[in-house]
């Protein structure tokens, strides 16, 4: 511990001009029992409804700070920060649009980054989702990412590596995707569709949701959409882009052999799904390799040391290359997802090791420090 806080003390003395905040929320309130010990022992729904008296009172948490060192030499500092809500708790405000209070706590996050000096923040999470892609929140000067882009980006060459693994080529496939009405889902679609045989849209029965998949499929060639997520059988490459907190898809919804990877937080598919059906080729799209394979040390983080989300690694890109300004935010383009796979490749970010299901092993690290509740 002593050492932890010598060399905590030491890094404060050397502050890398370049720094980036990325803001995240508890998955479930099963992470709450990890980062406050005395409710290991309350069940989920007293976590759950604990967490909904006090979201509105409590303070954003900074987590471990680290320094990444990109292949160019450049030092950026990476501050995570922690919002006090699960995923349940804004999933319930997303769908019924009440999304005054999470603004307000993901405009708090910001702030706080602010203060801390950063000149990038990543909106991780339902953070993105719930401030409209970061189009409304202020963004006090800072550069504001939904960190799609760099999360698209990856699962693209995952999904290229898939295939040179099963020797399937995608011109001969059926590309299905999940969630396609929404950002991440609307962009995979538009740089994957015109490479393969056919494209199988699905999204929700949201209201406006059946109107923009319809759009979209007309925009694309060989697209068609849907609302029934039985669609997915007819995939030989399903990605999944979905806003649930249930894991909507089971095992038994692929097609023998198929490709599937899961952009989904909380994912998806359960992990104990995946492996009742070893004939599926199962990827965790977004993942990053940080360069040198440095450890973030982010308290109950769920991916291998070296390792980061996609959102993760955006804000660091964009703080690398200066970009202080909030063009990736709002709707996304293949040109964003084109300039984030740029620098990644510049400063030595790669596809993480993607066959790893990066949920089945936590890694616990301790909290450097925290602001106080």
């Amino acid at each position: 511990m002593a050492h932890d806080a010598a060399d905590f003390q030491a890094r404060q003395r050397h502050v890398p001009e370049r720094r980036v905040a990325w803001l995240c929320h508890l998955v479930a309130t099963d992470d709450f029992g990890v980062l406050e010990p005395s409710f290991a022992r309350a069940t989920a729904a007293e976590r759950e409804a604990f967490l909904e008296r006090i979201a509105g009172r409590m303070a954003p948490v900074v987590l471990t700070v680290t320094d990444v060192r990109s292949a160019t030499g450049e030092v950026v500092r990476f501050h995570p920060i922690l919002l006090p809500f699960s995923s349940a708790w804004i999933k319930r405000r997303v769908d019924a649009r009440r999304l005054t209070q999470p603004q307000a706590l993901v405009q708090q996050g910001l702030d706080l980054a602010r203060s801390l000096g950063c000149q990038v923040v990543a909106l991780g999470q339902y953070t993105s989702i719930a401030t409209c892609a970061g189009t409304r929140l202020e963004s006090r000067g800072m550069g504001v990412t939904t960190g799609n882009s760099t999360a698209i980006a990856l699962a693209v060459q995952a999904i290229e590596r898939a295939h040179q693994e099963t020797g399937r080529a995608a011109a001969d496939s059926v590309l299905v995707i999940a969630g396609a009405a929404g950002n991440i889902g609307r962009t995979c679609a538009e740089v994957l569709a015109p490479r393969y045989r056919r494209t199988i849209l699905i999204g929700s029965r949201k209201p406006g949701s059946a109107l923009r998949l319809r759009h979209l499929a007309e925009r694309l060639l060989n697209a068609t959409a849907t609302t029934d997520l039985r669609a997915i059988s007819a995939g030989d490459v399903v990605i999944a882009a979905v806003n649930a907190v249930d894991a909507p898809i089971a095992a038994g919804d692929f097609a023998p052999g198929a490709v599937f990877c899961d952009l989904s937080v909380p994912a998806s598919l359960p992990p104990e799904a995946a492996a009742s059906r070893p004939d599926v080729l199962t990827i965790r799209g977004g993942l990053a390799a940080l360069p040198g394979g440095t450890d973030l040390g982010i308290l109950d983080f769920p991916l291998p040391p070296g390792q980061a989300y996609g959102c993760m690694a955006e804000a660091m890109l964009l703080g690398l290359e200066g970009v202080h300004d909030t063009r990736y935010t709002g709707a996304l383009t293949p040109w964003h997802v084109a300039q984030v796979a740029a620098m990644a490749s510049r400063h030595g970010f790669s596809l993480a090791g993607y066959r790893q299901p990066g949920v089945s092993e936590r890694h616990v690290r301790g909290v450097q420090y925290a602001v106080a509740l």
